[in-house]
């Protein structure tokens, strides 16, 4: 395609500085995207992004306002303020505040879900901005909240104060509204990786207190873990039996037959079949009961065996078990750190600028196969006319577009699912709208895995004929199964949060108690 013919005009004086300040701040924006995702955790992303904000935009105090536990209030956690008397005044008579829906800039934007800018703070009314009178008095005038906004929930909201009028400067609360976008991202990513933690300490509560036999293995064999009631039964330490073959530890014993049969068990089982049957096992005082023992393969998406689950129940004293206790918990991961997101500017409907993990993102090999070209392309055509019509509708409001789902294709003409977000700017005196978007797929993986988890820990105590509660150390009940609530007549709901005293006789709840204090003590099952 021949280049255009453009026609120079001469500037104002003050259109060169214009441009190379709109360029450092996309610069900035760009670095401030990248040390956020490079943060170790969210409330250190929200830190830098405060003191960027602040340092580089001449706001004199920052503030991030988060939900409390309870979500009916917001609180200040962290903040960034500048150095003079007035700010740490006002950081003195602000400490401890909360602000309800509505209440306060930060309760107005927490229901808005929208920027808000102030030209002069101190002069609202104090019944709805109780901080207006003390502002008042400090001199703080020009304030802006903008919202962290994923999926329709508010998870933050930023707040900024400055001790002069200012008018409303729509180009900063498009770049504020980005990072807002960003930090979203890093609060998600947070929420994600302490739920899976809180999973994991559920599954080490349940698999080392639970009376049935559990463990892991290899699909060799090999032993990866034990519970403790398991390795108690033969008076085993956990070194004497991980990492050794299943068929040579203490429990297989009894006979050389047993130990053969377990070879074949195991092997049938790393080929994907379960396995059961009945077994003599012998415990550490030399007595022989009888186990109703199995063993689970665990699969991959690939249907490739990863983990073999065996588990024991003692059933000399019964013949039948309604319900068989299945293990079926994976080892959860940590979860890496979030990889830097897919950054690019839309003008006129075509590439103007990418990052490398746009090209990434897009199967391209060098920033020439995109800019300049139709962002159609990389659209898939079921969801064009929406991206088309929400592009249009953001640059008539000035608004940021909320995040969501889509699917775009690559160069090499593959889909992926992606999670966008976009904003209107000016760059060198051009309107563009960034977008910013990430490949969601690992993210799912982790969400179900999460999902699959709870189902499977949840379906396991319902399903034994023991029963299983899980209580904090204030003896505060966190959940119970479906044979303690058959036993005692009770449902979860109305016995969460409740201890022993809320529900027993006081003589029964002490001896409960007593129980609870001495296996915190002991750190061992009674």
């Amino acid at each position: 395609m021949a280049a255009k013919k453009r026609t120079l005009r001469k500037k104002p004086a003050d259109a060169p500085r214009a441009a190379t300040a709109a360029a450092q701040r996309l610069k900035l924006l760009l670095a401030m995207t990248q040390a956020i995702h490079e943060a170790e955790n969210y409330q250190a992303a929200i830190e830098v992004a405060l003191r960027e904000i602040c340092e580089t935009t001449g706001w004199d105090v920052g503030e991030a306002w988060l939900p409390t536990p309870d979500g009916k209030s917001l609180a200040c956690c962290p903040a960034w303020y500048g150095r003079t008397k007035s700010v740490a005044k006002f950081r003195v008579l602000c400490d401890g505040l909360a602000f309800a829906p509505g209440i306060g800039l930060p309760g107005h934007v927490w229901v808005s879900k929208r920027p808000e800018w102030v030209r002069d703070f101190s002069v609202l009314p104090d019944k709805t901005y109780p901080r207006a009178r003390v502002a008042k008095e400090l001199g703080i005038k020009a304030a802006l909240a903008v919202p962290i906004v994923a999926k329709e929930e508010v998870l933050a909201v930023l707040a900024f104060f400055m001790l002069k009028s200012r008018r409303q400067d729509k180009q900063l609360v498009q770049e504020v509204s980005a990072v807002a976008s960003q930090l979203a991202w890093v609060l998600q990513h947070k929420r994600a990786e302490e739920a899976l933690q809180e999973s994991e300490r559920r599954f080490r509560a349940i698999f080392d207190q639970t009376f049935e036999f559990v463990g892991l293995l290899g699909p060799d064999g090999t032993v990866l873990e034990a519970n403790q009631t398991a390795l108690k039964f033969r008076g085993l330490d956990r070194s004497d039996v991980v990492g050794r073959p299943f068929w040579e530890t203490a429990w297989w014993d009894f006979s050389p037959e047993t130990r053969e049969r377990l070879k074949e068990a195991v092997a049938e089982a790393a080929r994907g079949k379960f396995v059961r049957y009945e077994v003599p096992h012998r415990d550490r005082d030399g007595v022989v009961g009888t186990f109703d023992f199995s063993l689970k393969p665990v699969t991959d998406d690939d249907g490739k065996v990863v983990l073999i689950i065996p588990e024991g129940r003692n059933i000399t004293d019964r013949k039948q078990v309604e319900q068989e206790l299945r293990e079926s918990e994976e080892r959860y991961r940590q979860l890496v750190d979030l990889s830097p997101y897919a950054i690019f500017l839309n003008h006129e409907d075509r590439f103007f600028f990418v990052n490398n993990a746009a090209l990434e993102l897009f199967g391209a090999t060098s920033p020439d196969q995109l800019i300049g070209k139709p962002i159609r392309d990389v659209i898939h055509p079921d969801y064009r006319d929406v991206v088309t019509e929400r592009i249009r509708q953001m640059i008539e409001r000035g608004t940021k577009s909320p995040l969501i789902e889509q699917k775009n294709i690559r160069l090499d003409g593959t889909e992926l699912d992606v999670e966008v977000t976009a904003a209107p700017l000016i760059y060198q005196g051009k309107p563009m709208v960034q977008v910013v978007a990430r490949d969601v797929t690992e993210r799912k993986r982790a969400e179900q895995a999460l999902r699959d988890s709870e189902a499977r820990l949840q379906a396991i105590i319902d399903n034994s004929t023991a029963v299983i509660f899980l209580k904090d150390i204030q003896g505060r009940y966190i959940l119970v199964n479906r044979e303690y609530e058959r036993l005692f007549h009770v449902s979860g709901e109305q016995i969460k949060g409740k201890t022993d005293y809320d529900i027993f006789p006081r003589a029964t709840a002490d001896a409960f108690r007593a129980n609870d204090l001495k296996v915190l003590e002991l750190g061992t099952p009674v």
